[in-house]
């Protein structure tokens, strides 16, 4: 089978189905998958020309597919006896290398030597598959034993480099060597059922939980600042309460909760009987009360 962009973007001529509901078919993850006509495509393995006709269908993962019924035609096989294994067309005629999870082509490696203390987590960076250059990437934990656990991310690889996330879980040090094939890569094609455009709610019907989360926060955490309008939360130091709704204001968030004055806090000291240390003084108990 072949994916219809794919059969377009080779200028394949499509022929389409003369009935309406040609066989149905479904994909591994059990969707429907849609044919809409065939094609006769000229495969050219180590020079030699193999003629065969595929099925055309729509928003196909990965986007070009040989079924069984190549593979029984053109006598293939698979030879495990040597490393690595190796597929062959035509009782051994050509032979083509299989490449596993673990190889160069599908891993990513260190750059340099890293050492990760103990029970602790740090992003490293890794050399990826130069099929991934500028590209979006999946990185995930290899089948082979490590002495440390990568995080499942998507990634974005820029000159051949990315960014993953790994734990060390031991309760001593642990080096890992430059090279280190320390986690597979994958297309989001390859390893993505379905993707979905995810659309942000209208600032517009938010404004009041904005609000209300981020005096919320300022009330429970009054040294530090969350910058709820961007898309990862960032921190930074704030000398007071009344400063950091300030800032917070001139970042965007409009914050309606106005600033407490102090009869309104004996008030409430007086009201609830709360005990305070005497060691406390005017400004550091007004604090208090106001949390």
């Amino acid at each position: 089978m072949i994916d219809d962009q794919t059969a377009r973007d080779f200028k394949l001529h499509i022929i389409p189905n003369l009935t309406k509901n040609a066989k149905p078919l479904l994909s591994a993850n059990g969707s429907k998958v849609e044919t809409t006509g065939y094609v006769q495509v000229e495969l050219y393995l180590k020079g030699l020309k193999v003629e065969h006709r595929m099925a055309v269908a729509k928003n196909l993962s990965p986007p070009f597919i040989l079924g069984t019924d190549f593979l029984s035609i053109n006598q293939a096989g698979i030879d495990y006896a040597i490393k690595p294994p190796m597929f062959t067309l035509f009782d051994g005629l050509i032979e083509l290398p299989f490449y596993t999870c673990c190889s160069t082509n599908n891993c990513v490696t260190l750059t340099r030597n890293v050492c990760i203390p103990a029970y602790s987590e740090t992003f490293v960076q890794v050399n990826t598959p130069t099929r991934y250059n500028n590209q979006d990437v999946l990185i995930e934990q290899t089948p082979r034993a490590l002495s440390v656990t990568v995080a499942k991310v998507l990634a974005t690889c820029k000159n051949n480099k990315a960014l993953c996330k790994v734990l060390n879980m031991h309760p001593y040090v642990v080096t890992l060597k430059k090279c280190l094939k320390i986690a597979k890569a994958a297309g989001p094609v390859d390893s993505v059922a379905t993707m979905q455009l995810c659309q942000p709610p209208s600032t517009g019907n938010n404004n009041s939980d904005m609000t209300h989360s981020t005096a919320h926060a300022l009330r429970h955490r009054p040294h530090t600042l969350i910058n709820s309008t961007s898309n990862s939360s960032r921190f930074g130091k704030v000398t007071d309460v009344d400063g950091a709704r300030q800032q917070v204001t001139d970042m965007g968030v409009a914050c309606s909760t106005p600033a407490v004055n102090h009869s309104d806090l004996d008030s409430f000291h007086t009201a609830y009987g709360f005990k305070l240390s005497p060691q406390l003084d005017e400004a550091q108990r007004y604090e208090v009360l106001e949390l």
